[in-house]
């Protein structure tokens, strides 16, 4: 009776091993696969002007702020000038590179877009998120 009891004990002992083992490996594997599946965190940045011509077309590292904060970064990164009407949630951008507002008609000017999507506020009122694609574009009749 003790040597079953003894080898009753050094099985389940062998259990606990094995199920602990396992146990370690599938959280590692969890682990791994998160990490395989996790997107990108750049930003992708462009400005279209007349006739489709490209300005601008570039990636950075995520960074927290506006869409118009990354706009005043990009600028000041590759020297390109830009002017703005109104300031804070409101802020207007009324010309990019000295392609400015009305230069194309009186319906022409800059518009943006944030992952193919058009917000319908302000590029000061929307924060940018890992992975945004930004898109500032110059529309005329």
């Amino acid at each position: 009776m003790k040597k079953s009891t003894k080898y009753i004990g050094i099985a389940l002992l062998l259990c606990f091993v094995v199920i602990g083992i396992i146990g370690a490996n599938q959280s590692k594997h969890s682990q791994t696969t998160i990490i395989e599946n996790k997107t990108t965190t750049d930003l992708s940045f462009k400005i279209i002007g007349v006739d489709n011509e490209v300005i601008l077309d570039t990636t950075l590292p995520y960074q927290e702020g506006t869409v118009y904060d990354i706009l005043d970064l990009v600028c000041k990164e590759h020297n390109i000038d830009y002017t703005t009407k109104g300031t804070g949630l409101m802020v207007y951008i009324s010309s990019i590179d000295h392609l400015a507002e009305f230069d194309y008609g009186g319906s022409s000017g800059w518009t943006y877009t944030v992952n193919g999507e058009y917000p319908q506020k302000g590029c000061g009122a929307i924060d940018v998120e890992e992975g945004d694609s930004i898109e500032w574009i110059y529309f005329y009749e």
